[in-house]
């Protein structure tokens, strides 16, 4: 963790930490909740960072219980396996796909930049 990070963890609880965070926070959850166009069946995270998982905690409790249920955590490959079949993982996951390229969907976003940025004035109205 960095050092930064340390003392800023040290000085603040939790509390004031999740105070100061909790605007922000509710208000990107209930996006991503409500409004995001996107079904995710599960999301799986694989080897995350201690620090994952206190941002994840910190917005755990304004997640709904069928997001909460659908966020999997597993420590190594094998827990993914488990639930995902080898055959679509690439190799870098223990699979036997192809590796994930999203260049093309990276530069469609970037060319809508003026899209975000109205999306951007209308929640702030």
């Amino acid at each position: 963790m960095p050092e930064m990070l340390q003392s800023l963890c040290r000085y603040l609880s939790k509390k004031v930490v999740f105070i100061k965070m909790e605007k922000n926070v509710k208000h990107h959850t209930f996006h991503l909740q409500e409004s995001f166009p996107l079904w995710f069946r599960a999301v799986h995270v694989v080897n995350a960072p201690s620090l994952f998982h206190f941002a994840y905690n910190v917005v755990k409790p304004l997640l709904s219980k069928t997001v909460r249920e659908s966020i999997v955590f597993h420590k190594e490959l094998s827990g993914l396996h488990a639930h995902v079949d080898k055959e679509i993982l690439p190799e870098e996951f223990g699979g036997s796909a192809e590796d994930f390229d999203n260049e093309e969907c990276l530069e469609a976003l970037e060319g809508m930049d003026e899209v975000f940025q109205e999306f951007k004035a209308l929640t702030l109205s």
